[in-house]
């Protein structure tokens, strides 16, 4: 790393390509000298020269030197390496030629291989910011008060400036707003405002923000920047830790907005408060293939992990520890990348996956009333007073310290568990849908139903849907805004979100089940299938998984699954697996479906896992004396393991198990 001195805090991070670089030119001379004319390449220093100057123009840069001096001396260097070429090639063929033109080119391409992304950290705000130097270049210029930053783009007079407030009492944005535009911009027009959105909230990490949009015609007595005919100044506010604002101020040409606006679109992305890990960003926080974030799996209740897991012939035991917990209390792990969360005895707890040791445990929560999910690294749960009470609060714990965030109390007749999305916790009872903050569980809106609500609410990365008894509603997930409502037949199973697409299951007699996808825009059915059951059969579980949906059922003599094409609803094979017992949990990859169960009457664990291409079936034994599973989950795929969830009277194994061989595609 880098530093700037004129920035102390700001930190460059290189690309790397100056020794990759390096390494391309000699090769593409190689052809212009052969094999007998490499010696030359000796009494040659030119392109030795252009090399190196290149190199240190790059680490030049960082440092801060003028651009026009930067620029002269890479204009200099290719004309330098058209020179000096010029007189190699009268006596070379085409081969000479054709590595010629492609030095030539890399030449002039050199300035954005060249370019540093500067990252910016000012510790007493914890503002964290980033720009491309080959796009913006720090200023001279002596800033005014407040002013953390000042940067002018490269090619336009365009100019970025970043200004930190600390007040003595608490600000609102409103008042914050006020102040900053009664500063600097009396006698400006407003061309818009608007609230900042959630995912600019959750991206910059802040409580508050607002955007606004003002132009001014030019003066004749201002200079350099003022003399442009007409201004506009682009400003988001933010507020955060009650006493804290930032402003993020661009000031262009009104006519060069629109080729500048992706540029200025990357500045305010990069920009965020806070130390350590940045929050996740909503533009891919519905996306967590190896994760267990909450019920379903995600958002979509895909209730599958998306990986591809190739197994092998037997396991061993990598770690297992034994938990006390309360035995009336049903929580499924909340499984992540490097860690997972369980219940206990009197909270909840995270561990280490790599090797169970804990991290954490909380115990001030009371009784556990639902499965966890994870947003933000924060895990949220609705606990209640005791075991006879319904759940009556919505409590938030950090994941990183184990400390209680919030608990806030819920609307009343609370079920299921809660689902996390952008800035909002969604919880449902039978005839209210309720909106809840992610930062402080404050009630944000409530959508009140005539029906009955059956499931946890569904989300894609645009809209909201709500399952009733006669109907699903799309939302708004923002502002709580109906956006359309379909009449449909009574649900079996919370549905699906596909591609485009909704997989709902519905109970057509007590031997008949449909399983449909509908068009979420049209509301047009695409496919459906009529699942004829066998005598004795229940189905306990529809999953998707890679491109194909599968429908798991109980049989007297064991298991049966039906696999159908997520395109057409086409059955690609349906077989019995009696082999498998009842009592047993399924956990769908990619491209196997797990199975775990007690094997009687040696009471030993035993895994199986089916091919979803063929239906082909193994099944391995794992030594561990338990007496029921009741959660299969996943873990990092570098360790190569499974979590599992096993009851053994009033206590309960976590176990993960790896395999002897080679896992690939993990």
């Amino acid at each position: 790393q880098l530093k700037n001195p004129k920035l102390p805090n700001c930190h460059a991070g290189g690309r790397g390509f100056e020794s990759l670089y390096f390494f391309i030119v000699l090769i593409l001379l190689y052809p212009c000298f052969g094999k007998r004319k490499m010696t030359s390449l000796k009494k040659s220093p030119p392109f030795i020269f252009i090399i190196i100057t290149f190199d240190d123009v790059s680490s030049v840069r960082v440092l801060g030197v003028i651009d026009l001096i930067i620029q002269g001396l890479k204009k200099t260097c290719c004309l330098l390496a058209w020179l000096y070429s010029k007189m190699t090639l009268m006596k070379i063929g085409f081969k000479a030629y054709f590595s010629f033109f492609l030095l030539l080119f890399i030449l002039l391409v050199a300035k954005p291989i060249f370019s540093e992304n500067i990252s910016f950290f000012e510790p007493v705000n914890e503002v964290n910011f980033a720009y491309n130097t080959s796009v913006w270049a720090l200023s001279d210029e002596q800033k005014e008060p407040y002013e953390l930053l000042r940067l002018k783009h490269e090619e336009t007079l365009a100019e970025f400036r970043l200004f930190s407030y600390v007040y003595s009492e608490p600000i609102g944005i409103e008042d914050f707003i006020s102040r900053r535009i009664g500063q600097g911009y009396d006698g400006w027009t407003s061309l818009g405002q608007r609230p900042a959105k959630a995912y600019e909230l959750m991206q910059a990490n802040v409580d508050a923000g607002f955007l606004t949009i003002q132009v001014k015609n030019h003066a004749a007595d201002e200079e350099d920047m003022h003399k442009l005919a007409q201004l506009l100044v682009v400003e988001y506010y933010y507020v955060y830790q009650e006493k804290k604002g930032i402003v993020l101020s661009l000031k262009v040409n009104k006519n060069e907005w629109p080729k500048l606006k992706h540029q200025i679109n990357n500045l305010v992305k990069s920009f965020w408060v806070g130390k350590d890990k940045r929050p996740e960003m909503i533009s891919d926080s519905h996306v967590y293939p190896d994760e267990w974030r909450m019920v379903g799996q995600g958002i979509k209740n895909h209730q599958s992990i998306k990986k591809e897991i190739i197994l092998k012939d037997s396991f061993s035991v990598k770690w297992n520890k034994q938990i006390p917990y309360k035995k009336d209390v049903s929580v499924q792990p909340l499984v992540l990348k490097k860690s997972f969360f369980l219940p206990t005895k009197d909270g909840i707890e995270k561990r280490n996956s790599e090797n169970g040791a804990a991290f954490w445990e909380n115990t001030q929560l009371g009784v556990l009333a639902s499965d966890m999910a994870y947003m933000r690294q924060s895990v949220y749960l609705y606990t209640k007073e005791n075991q006879r009470a319904n759940a009556n609060m919505l409590a938030s714990v950090s994941s990183h310290t184990g400390e209680t965030r919030f608990k806030v109390p819920l609307q009343d007749g609370v079920f299921g568990s809660p689902v996390v999305f952008g800035n909002a916790i969604f919880s449902v009872s039978e005839g209210q849908l309720v909106s809840y903050s992610l930062l402080d569980g404050q009630r944000q809106w409530r959508y009140e139903t005539e029906g009955t609500i059956l499931f946890e609410p569904l989300l894609d990365k645009t809209q909201l849907f709500l399952v009733e008894q006669d109907k699903l509603s799309s939302f708004n997930w923002e502002t709580g805004h109906v956006n359309w409502q379909y009449p449909i037949k009574t649900p079996y199973f919370r549905p699906i979100i596909l591609e485009g697409a909704m997989l709902i299951s519905k109970q057509m007699t007590d031997s008949v089940i449909e399983v449909e996808a509908v068009d979420i825009k049209t509301h047009e059915s695409l496919w459906s299938n009529i699942v004829v059951l066998e005598e004795g059969e229940e189905v306990f579980k529809i999953v998707y998984s890679a491109h194909r949906v599968l429908v798991l059922s109980h049989r007297d003599n064991g298991i049966l699954a039906r696999i159908l094409d997520e395109k057409t609803g086409e059955m690609l094979w349906k077989k019995q697996f009696e082999e498998l017992p009842k009592k047993g949990v399924a956990l769908a990859y990619e491209n196997v479906l797990l199975y775990g169960f007690i094997s009687k009457p040696s009471n030993g664990f035993r895994l199986a896992y089916i091919d979803l291409d063929s239906g082909e079936m193994q099944s391995l034994e794992i030594e561990l004396d338990v007496d029921k599973i009741s959660a299969l989950g996943w873990i990092k795929s570098s360790n190569k393991a499974i979590l599992c969830q096993l009851d053994k009277h009033r206590d309960y194994f976590v176990a993960a198990l790896k395999l002897d061989h080679k896992i690939e595609n993990i």
